[in-house]
């Protein structure tokens, strides 16, 4: 069931508990009802994903690697949004330790709902809240680090 939100900054957190390798979990966020089309933080063998959703059909923006999980693990994934501004964290650190995110990307929002994903594999959702979020000010200079494509 998708979940709808009517805000520009939020912050979802997803828990799954993934039981073998193939197992595939996260998250779709900027989707609308049907969950067909928008953006989904996946994880699956040690690995973080960021794919786009079109149709039904995910394709991969970006990957990074993670601490492997054993099987019947359970993860945490965190999503922040702000406008368009979108924050991907595998939350594995210890605690009192801040995350620092995965990925960090402008996006184009196609829908205003959320919901949990998870594949036949041995996905399960053991919980997706949506919470307040209220961005870190920018106080200090700031850069973009440029990414040169050929």
């Amino acid at each position: 069931m998708a979940i709808s939100i009517h805000d520009d900054t939020y912050m979802l957190e997803g828990r799954f508990i993934l039981s073998n390798p193939s197992s595939e979990a996260g998250i779709l966020f900027f989707t609308d009802e049907e969950g067909a089309n928008g953006y989904a933080a996946t994880v699956t063998g040690g690995m973080i994903f960021l794919k786009s959703l079109e149709n039904g059909v995910l394709t991969e923006i970006s990957r990074k690697a993670v601490e492997a999980y054993t099987d019947g693990a359970e993860i945490c994934i965190r999503v922040e949004v702000n406008d368009k501004l979108v924050k991907i964290y595998y939350l594995d650190d210890m605690p009192g330790v801040e995350p620092w995110p995965e990925f960090e990307y402008e996006l184009q929002p196609t829908g205003t709902c959320v919901k949990s994903y998870f594949t036949a594999n041995g996905g399960e959702k053991l919980s997706l809240q949506v919470k307040p979020y209220t961005p870190k000010p920018v106080t200090k200079p700031t850069y973009t680090n440029p990414v040169l494509y050929d």
